[in-house]
């Protein structure tokens, strides 16, 4: 099997850990280049999502279809997924909520998920303004807040967007949803999501970098050309203070200070 690594974060043991599916593993890499890799239980798994625990444990989400699931794996190595298998749920992000609870989206569903990493308890949020099973946008990317709050983009599958808007949306650890629309425009199609060291969340469209406040002020910046050449992806905030993003379609890195 080929290796086909998905997303990768900073672990509590100063390695990386990142999910791999093309060998349906966890890895582990030193920042002097030693991988080491971990199966998942379950064949085929397709492990995507991953983020670090208030637990010291490492979080991932599986996409195996009709098989979805939240797995952990110490840094020790020890791999379990955990129950009930959701289905065909659509998991994807992955984030540690201010309540120390692993919060995930099941996109498919049209709502967020919970782990409480004490008890092991499954609590589920609905999400209103999305259909849920196939008929909803899927949403993918979660991040938590400096409001305390989780953050995630909700991209629009409908051509009537006076109705069904791009948007972002907040949900409080108690499930309070608010939504924000964001746009107008076919071409917004929020995607990835991260909370700036300014204390707003930052996000990626087609072709624009986008920043809310935690208020729902929004500014979309022209850092970026429109074009359908021009495709930014995921995003994160660097340990410079700035946020840094893929631009898919340009095969770029691109980076965004958050200082005025």
């Amino acid at each position: 099997m080929e290796a086909n690594p998905i997303q990768l974060v900073a672990g509590p043991d100063r390695a990386l850990w990142f999910t791999d599916a093309g060998t349906n593993s966890i890895g582990r890499i030193t920042t002097a280049g030693v991988i080491t890799e971990f199966p998942t239980p379950t064949r085929d798994s397709n492990p995507s999502g991953i983020a670090a625990g208030a637990d010291g444990a490492l979080w991932f989400t599986e996409a195996k279809i009709g098989q979805n699931r939240v797995g952990r794996a110490t840094t020790a190595g020890t791999v379990t997924e955990l129950e009930p298998p959701l289905g065909y749920a659509g998991v994807s992000g992955v984030a540690a909520g201010s309540d120390g609870g692993m919060w995930f989206t099941e996109g498919l569903h049209g709502q967020m998920g919970r782990f409480d990493v004490r008890t092991g308890k499954l609590s589920q949020f609905p999400l209103p303004s999305t259909q849920g099973d196939f008929g909803g946008p899927v949403i993918n990317g979660v991040v938590a807040g400096h409001d305390g709050a989780m953050w995630f983009p909700i991209p629009s599958r409908s051509s009537d967007l006076d109705k069904n808007p791009n948007a972002l949306g907040r949900m409080s650890t108690t499930g309070a949803v608010s939504e924000f629309p964001i746009g107008p425009g076919t071409q917004v199609w929020p995607e990835g999501i991260t909370a700036g060291s300014d204390g707003a969340l930052w996000f990626t469209e087609r072709a624009a970098i986008g920043r809310m406040t935690t208020t729902g002020q929004i500014t979309e910046l022209p850092a970026l050309s429109p074009s359908f050449s021009s495709y930014p992806g995921g995003i994160a905030a660097g340990p410079d203070g700035a946020v840094w993003f893929t631009d898919t379609g340009g095969s770029k890195i691109g980076r965004v200070s958050c200082r005025p």
